[in-house]
């Protein structure tokens, strides 16, 4: 464990939510990557490994597990609702696995096992779900766990008509523009281009 390692996280909307300093506070970069603009409410650093992350956000919680090179979504059964706050049960004499603990607005308190190595489930970051889609703005979309090249689609009429809005992507993140839409709500998909499923 580093002692001269700081993470800070900031709440709100259009500006990044995390960033790490390795020299006590003196300089901050930003960390955030793919993690989507959402409130970032807390911070857990794994007990057992400085560069293992946990945020609590206002739609769940995300983990980056190189120190903020990617984020990823955390938690199968943990609900998409605001997490306030994080905290590790690390008496392995109690419980042989580390246990992270939530707590939730409205949903209580939640417990999640955090296994010694963590494997993520292909899932989209963003859209998160809820966003409206508005013809001129730009939206981040962001994912992970699929094989690249990846294809993102677009519905807007639950899922009969599909429009292509990026081909033989290589990247797990981009910027889209939204062009034309009939209605401000949609529903994004990713599929890899090499491992269709």
């Amino acid at each position: 464990q580093n002692s001269l390692k700081i993470y800070l996280s900031i709440s709100g909307y259009g500006t990044s939510h995390v960033f790490k300093s390795t020299n006590n506070g003196e300089t901050f970069s930003d960390i955030a990557a793919n993690l989507p603009d959402i409130p970032v409410n807390a911070l857990a650093v794994h007990p057992e490994n400085d560069e293992i992350v946990f945020a609590a956000t206002d739609i769940g919680i995300f983990y980056t597990p190189d120190g903020g090179s990617q984020w990823l979504k955390f938690g199968k059964g943990l609900p998409n609702v605001p997490v306030t706050d994080l905290v590790f049960h690390t008496n392995r004499t109690l419980m042989p696995s580390i246990m992270l603990r939530c707590a939730t607005h409205g949903r209580s308190i939640w417990e999640a096992e955090v296994p010694d190595n963590i494997v993520p489930e292909p899932q989209i970051l963003s859209p998160a779900g809820g966003e409206f889609f508005t013809k001129g703005n730009v939206y981040r979309v962001s994912y992970y766990g699929f094989s690249l090249p990846v294809s993102v689609r677009l519905t807007t009429d639950n899922g009969l008509n599909w429009k292509t809005i990026s081909e033989s992507n290589n990247s797990t993140v981009f910027d889209w523009k939204v062009d034309e839409l009939p209605t401000d709500f949609g529903r994004i998909e990713v599929s890899s281009l090499s491992n269709p499923q």
